[in-house]
């Protein structure tokens, strides 16, 4: 999901959002086209080109470099890795990427800084994530941006007492369809307008709206609410 303090969506949610496969994302990335990034915990990122210090036949760390958090775009070698590997963990010793300033930089992880030993770093890869900003240009790129950028809650709330199904189908009436009001909302928000890009949507780009804005739906419920939102096409 979206950490508002963040502004990330991880890469399972980020497959709802576009619409694709993991291994299409993967592809996105390794052409340039939205990167993908990973945070890390307590690890070193070494600038490129650091000559290691020692202190008595002892490799010694600089504690400048020492992250106890950071985000780190990952290199085209590692993404194919990953895609190759098509498996939920990548397993390294040190890891060449980029630091949050483009810049690159060595991801190690130190067992016991007293002799210097490292330890394995685990890559977990569904705690890949996008930036919303990178998204959101992915999304204006392929002409989706204006019928599914996220919108805050309180837009949402003005949309739903905007919405015919708060007149037609009010939440307090005793026979409430809640599916036909969720139908309805969905359709406005995507349809209503008759903007161009609307055009473009298909079922599948309806699911995500519906899974990003009801995330309780079963999959049976989305899909059956993405048919009868789904214009016909002329």
């Amino acid at each position: 999901m979206v950490g508002a303090e963040k502004q990330q969506l991880l890469i399972n949610d980020l497959c709802k959002r576009l619409g694709k496969s993991k291994e299409a994302i993967l592809n996105c990335a390794l052409q340039g086209e939205l990167p993908l990034w990973i945070a890390i915990h307590d690890m070193y990122l070494l600038p490129d080109g650091y000559q290691p210090h020692y202190e008595k036949d002892r490799m010694v760390y600089p504690p400048e470099h020492f992250h106890t958090y950071a985000e780190i775009r990952l290199d085209s070698q590692t993404l194919s890795q990953i895609k190759d590997m098509n498996g939920p963990m990548l397993i390294v010793s040190e890891l060449a990427c980029f630091n949050e300033n483009e810049e690159p930089v060595t991801l190690l992880n130190v067992a016991d800084e007293t002799y210097g030993e490292t330890s394995i770093i685990g890559i977990n890869t569904s705690q890949l994530f996008a930036k919303i900003d990178a998204i959101e240009k992915f999304d204006t790129k392929s002409g989706r941006h204006t019928a599914l950028k996220n919108k805050k809650d309180t837009d949402l709330a003005c949309e739903l007492d905007a919405a015919p199904a708060s007149t037609l189908n009010p939440k307090d009436h005793a026979y409430h369809a809640e599916e036909l009001f969720i139908a309805t909302h969905c359709w406005q928000a995507l349809f209503a307008s008759g903007e161009a890009a609307a055009k473009n949507l298909k079922k599948t780009d309806i699911k995500v709206w519906l899974t990003e804005h009801y995330p309780t739906l079963s999959a049976t419920a989305v899909d059956r609410i993405a048919t009868i939102v789904n214009p016909l096409r002329k």
